[in-house]
């Protein structure tokens, strides 16, 4: 008996693992827009009118994800880890030096390719799009102090989004302990009505200050809390560029949804990530000049995730509070008051973009002379409430609050709103708050905070205005440079829809569609792309092989050795032998070394090939 128990809860725990593991795929088939939308306990609800902010978490969610994924699910999702497969990719560096533009020449995912500005061969949206990098470059690392991303030149690649309605999304490449390299896609021309009304520029620029932050983050620790990573940023889109104000729309959910917690999963219906990016505002506002936001990354630069899993992001904010004299407790209660105060110091002229709290019958109270808080349910640490009490007598009087019941990790503060002023009161150390005088002109409006310690104090609010900064401009003279060309008509590096990247064998066939082409581009979807190694693989292969594909195309004697050189890896891709395969792939990459010697060799001799 105790055997068939034994087997039916093995079986039974087999079968739950098998259920979420489906369900996982299909969260991920159907958010990449690769299956009929489905309802799972996964699924996140979205506007589907509105561009999905940033691709990073899907795509950092699948790739920590990858190993729970079945097999055919991998394969379908493979296109969706690697670099943009450029039709006629051309790539520009920046006038500062700082950026390479990855561009298509043709096909879906070209961009703007009109030059009538200057004449000089480079587009003028690409132009656009290095000037407005290297103004985030500018802005973000030369003023603000951040590390760069640890790969510059970057690599940003412009691909056409709004299909999966996102403005862009920063790819982590390779890890090195904690720190990884990345790559940025952003929309080609943020043209399409799903980026309406931040079209064209000021599409380009709040995503590159977003996305090139998602690059600097990746740089300080790969394992960072996806949360913080979007909270910081949204905040700095209006740092970088503070006449767009796009993020303020994110804020709606967070003030309808005050009880959901700080450090919530990342989500546009409930604020979470996006919306809490005032929190790090009123960070800056609170200890400036001290660039406590910079501090918290820095910080978590020193840590090691446990087990491989990210590093959770409150405990590292607090400990850099508390070399600021504060803590996290302190300063959450204080952020909360803000919600109904909306006494910012920075970015004045636009406290009016702020949301309104919102109070109905069930956060509304009529009062007299004493007032018991009803039980307020806040499960979540660093969640909040607020309560609003009208005074009912026609005289002044004094209004006893009390809480009796209330939990420790309660914060308890009332503010009473008269004509042209408003006064704190906290609750003392058995949550009783004693108020002087009312009026029916007057207001009481209760604050109940989780914020762990339920202590009331609060850092000091800020004496005077913060002047935001300007919007970032680029300090670099001089022009974009190309220094890869578009292939030769009638050639193509890429095909496009996640397929391309075999530039090797597409420069020596002539054609990213011949047969033997297909047979690598099989072996690269079915195998490599399906595990970690072969995807670090793909990786490096997609990195280097660009330039040597560039002197393949253009050598007759290149393009026949290569061949050559393939057709023992094409044979045993074919015939499946996977372990004789990597001695072909050896020989192939001494020979192309062999090949590029000869040709520089053959350079110094008689010129250019």
């Amino acid at each position: 008996m105790k055997t068939i128990i034994k087997t039916f809860i093995i079986a039974v725990a087999i079968n739950s693992c098998q259920a979420f593991a489906g369900e996982l795929d299909d969260y991920y088939l159907e958010q990449f827009g690769e299956a009929e939308p489905a309802t799972t306990l996964l699924k996140t609800t979205t506007d589907p009118h509105q561009a999905r902010r940033c691709g990073m978490p899907l795509r950092r969610g699948l790739k920590r994800d990858w190993d729970s994924l079945e097999t055919s699910t991998r394969k379908t999702l493979a296109k969706y880890l690697v670099k943009p497969a450029l039709s006629g990719e051309t790539v520009v560096r920046s006038n500062g030096g700082h950026f390479n533009i990855h561009y298509a020449t043709s096909g879906s995912d070209a961009p703007p390719l009109s030059d009538a500005s200057n004449s000089n061969g480079i587009p003028d949206w690409i132009e656009s799009v290095a000037d407005v990098f290297e103004a985030v470059y500018a802005r973000e690392v030369s003023q603000l102090g951040y590390r760069q991303p640890p790969n510059v030149p970057y690599d940003v690649y412009l691909q056409q989004l709004a299909v999966s309605s996102e403005f862009g999304y920063t790819q982590s490449d390779i890890l090195t302990g904690t720190s990884a390299t990345s790559y940025v896609v952003i929309d080609n021309d943020f043209a399409d009505q799903v980026y309406h009304p931040y079209n064209g520029t000021a599409g380009l620029k709040i995503t590159a200050a977003h996305e090139f932050h998602h690059a600097i983050q990746y740089g300080y620790n790969y394992f960072f809390d996806i949360w913080y990573a979007e909270t910081t940023a949204t905040w700095i889109e209006d740092e970088v560029y503070d006449s767009i104000n796009q993020l303020y729309g994110y804020l709606i959910p967070s003030y309808r949804q005050t009880d959901v917690p700080l450090n919530t999963p990342v989500s546009i219906t409930t604020g979470g990530g996006y919306g809490r990016w005032s929190f790090n505002r009123y960070l800056t506002e609170t200890f400036h000049p001290t660039t406590v936001v910079k501090d918290i990354w820095e910080h978590l630069a020193t840590k090691s995730p446990v087990n491989g899993a990210d590093i959770p992001m409150l405990p590292v904010i607090d400990e850099v509070l508390v070399t600021n004299g504060s803590s996290l407790p302190a300063s959450y209660l204080g952020f909360s008051t803000l919600f109904l105060l909306n006494n910012w110091a920075s970015h004045q002229t636009e406290t009016g973009l702020f949301p309104l709290l919102t109070f109905d019958a069930g956060n509304t109270y009529p009062v007299s002379t004493t007032f018991s808080v009803p039980t307020v349910n806040l499960p979540n640490s660093y969640s909040f409430k607020y309560l609003r009490l009208l005074p009912t007598s026609t005289t002044p009087g004094q209004l006893t609050i009390s809480y009796p019941a209330k939990p420790a990790s309660y914060a308890l503060i009332a503010f009473l709103q008269s004509p042209g002023s408003t006064s704190r009161f906290p609750a003392d150390n058995s949550g009783t708050i004693t108020i002087p005088a009312i009026s029916t002109i007057d207001t009481v409006y209760l604050l109940i905070c989780n914020n762990v310690s339920g202590g009331t104090n609060t850092p000091a609010d800020p004496v005077q205005a913060i002047t935001p900064t300007a919007d970032a401009t680029n300090p670099y003279p001089g022009s974009a440079t190309i220094i890869v060309q578009p292939p030769e008509p009638g050639t193509t590096t890429g095909g496009g829809g996640g397929g391309g990247g075999c530039f090797i064998a597409t420069a020596a066939y002539g054609s990213y569609l011949h047969p033997k082409v297909m047979v690598l581009r099989s072996f690269r979807d079915n195998y490599l792309l399906t595990n970690a190694p072969g995807r670090v693989l793909v990786a490096l292969y997609y990195r280097y092989s660009p330039p040597f594909a560039d002197l393949i195309r253009q050598n007759a004697a290149a393009r026949t050795l290569v061949r050559i050189l393939l057709t023992p890896v094409i044979f045993l891709v074919e015939h499946g032998a996977m372990i004789l395969s990597g001695f072909g792939i050896i020989i192939m990459v001494t020979g192309l070394s062999a090949l590029h010697s000869r040709m520089n060799r053959q350079k110094t001799v008689t010129g250019p090939i």
